[in-house]
């Protein structure tokens, strides 16, 4: 591992102490090239491998014990939130010979849309476009591109009906009566 990136690694690995509040978090996460909004919030237990810059927006919420893979970039929109043990996955093996399958590695960046919810436990994988105005369910894993202004669960994570675009609804997500 280069010097830069376990210096990086250390450095975040500070930030995510629960002691720090978040105007301190932001400034020490600065040092490690991510750049966090003054409205935007990363909690503690943050965990960010490999070397590429990070920018969280305006109004951005991370979880709790939240890792990001960085070695392929990642755009998040304004006013995304996403949830605890969240994973965004952008590192990946291509398939190699029967004597060691894990074979090339190769990065895919991952886009997450302006506004979109991602719950506890999910994982978002390499490649992934996750349109704007998204609710993503806890636990659901994220395969493939996600249409803008949808419900998704399960896994691979699957679309559940479209979400209005009009007004803002104080009821949680459902499907089928289970709550999101």
């Amino acid at each position: 591992m280069p010097a830069y990136s376990r210096r990086r690694e250390t450095i975040v690995w500070i930030a995510g102490w629960p002691l720090w509040r978040q105007r301190a978090r932001r400034r020490i996460l600065s040092r490690a090239a991510v750049h966090v909004d003054d409205h935007a919030e990363v909690c503690a237990g943050l965990l960010i491998r490999d070397v590429g810059p990070l920018t969280v927006p305006r109004g951005c919420y991370l979880g709790p014990r939240m890792t990001i893979d960085t070695s392929g970039p990642i755009v998040l929109g304004e006013n995304v939130g996403i949830g605890d043990n969240v994973s965004l996955v952008t590192g990946a093996h291509r398939i190699g010979a029967p004597d060691g399958r894990a074979g090339e590695h190769h990065a895919e960046g991952i886009t997450i849309g302006t506004g979109t919810w991602i719950g506890s436990g999910a994982m978002v994988l390499p490649g992934v476009t996750i349109g704007p105005g998204c609710v993503v369910g806890a636990g659901a894993v994220v395969t493939s591109d996600l249409r803008a202004h949808g419900l998704y669960v399960g896994v691979p994570a699957r679309h559940v009906r479209d979400l209005p675009l009009d007004a803002v609804s104080q009821e949680p997500p459902t499907t089928d009566g289970i709550l999101v």
